[in-house]
């Protein structure tokens, strides 16, 4: 594959599915423990078991508190990896641990709760195939604008900022404090995540990286990577919240990508960890593609397509890939040749794209 090397491909492609057997689309999210050292942490259904009795210490606890608990929990344990065959490091727990245990008793709960004897309907109803059921609570976009400008250190900050500038209600103060728990676990997580970088040959780039991205925002469009897969991982993989796009990508991202060109790093240099972050997604193979989005109108009615919008599908075309998917939002002010160039992969197969009206969506969400 262009951008990787082959030896580099067959680890990222085996780093979350086995890939010699065949794929279960209804099976996703099982764990490699293969390619995990048991020095780096606990195994994965021990982590579950111990959610449970952890919890049990805090039960009278706000469920904010509880659930930022036994993620941080997981974080602190589970197992991770880094490899020089990759640009970003492995994490063990990607079969959503809180899903499997408090989430998905509280939702139940929640389901029980608005719809009485829900239970017994419910299974006669799927079992006669009419209908499936379940209260889904778990679709989100993050503020990337936000996660990329501030860092996990700087979301925290503003968080306490913000905490300490009113008078709270019990409620109030137990929603920041899970703030307050789950991102102090994050940046304890990526110093683990930095540590063992660092002793792994191969890895000195992503080590320094890690190092910054712990206390401060991305500095170089690698690191801004490493945030935005990090992030992703942690939410839709451990928290078991869907993370559904990637961000406004041209937009958030360009500004790395000139920077890095002025300092001295070559279009191809960023090509390569591009395409190594695309590839994350292929070999995750979320049940429903990994959106990511380009393009949109400014505010003043010029275009938000950039020269990293071209750079985006060039290197998404040489690939071959179908996964992350592909938003482009749609202008007037859109350039003919952008739209040509996406057309044109389309035509030859590389389709994993949709094409979205920018004005209808600024329609819809102003109603």
């Amino acid at each position: 594959m262009e951008y990787i090397k082959e030896i580099d491909y067959r680890y990222i492609m085996n780093k979350y599915h086995d890939a010699s057997k065949p794929f279960n689309a209804f099976m996703r999210f099982i764990r490699r423990d293969e390619i995990f050292s048991a020095e780096t942490g606990l195994d994965g259904d021990e982590i579950k078991k111990q959610i449970w009795i952890e919890d049990e210490k805090i039960k009278d606890f706000p469920h904010p508190i509880r659930k930022a608990s036994a993620f941080a929990y997981v974080l602190k344990n589970t197992r991770i990896s880094c490899d020089k065959r990759d640009k970003f490091p492995a994490i063990n727990a990607i079969d959503r641990p809180l899903n499997a245990t408090l989430v998905s008793k509280w939702k139940e709960e929640v389901f029980c709760e608005m719809i009485p004897n829900v239970g017994k309907k419910r299974a006669q109803l799927e079992h006669d195939g009419i209908v499936t059921m379940w209260p889904d609570f778990d679709h989100s976009v993050p503020v990337w604008d936000r996660v990329l400008s501030l860092g996990f250190s700087g979301l925290l900050e503003e968080s306490e900022k913000a905490r300490k500038s009113k008078k709270l209600t019990q409620e109030q103060e137990a929603f920041f404090e899970g703030i307050k728990i789950t991102y102090e676990a994050i940046i304890t997580f990526i110093g683990r995540l930095a540590e063992l970088a660092k002793n792994t040959s191969g890895s000195e780039r992503m080590a320094k990286a890690l190092c910054n991205i712990q206390s401060n925002p991305p500095a170089t469009f690698y690191e801004a990577l490493l945030v935005d897969y990090i992030y992703f991982i942690l939410s839709e993989h451990i928290e078991g919240l869907q993370v559904r796009s990637l961000s406004n990508f041209d937009r958030l991202f360009n500004a790395y990508y000139q920077n890095d060109l002025k300092n001295g790093i070559t279009e191809e240099e960023i090509r390569e960890d591009l395409a190594y972050f695309f590839l994350q997604f292929t070999a995750i193979g979320n049940y429903w593609n990994q959106p990511v989005f380009l393009g949109g109108e400014k505010a003043d009615g010029s275009t938000e397509i950039n020269e990293l919008s071209y750079l985006f599908l060039d290197v998404y075309d040489k690939m071959k890939i179908y996964n992350p998917k592909i938003q482009i939002k749609v202008a007037n002010s859109t350039p003919k040749a952008f739209l040509l160039k996406a057309l044109d992969m389309i035509r030859r197969g590389n389709n994993s794209i949709v094409f979205v009206s920018d004005k209808t969506i600024r329609t819809a969400l102003i109603k």
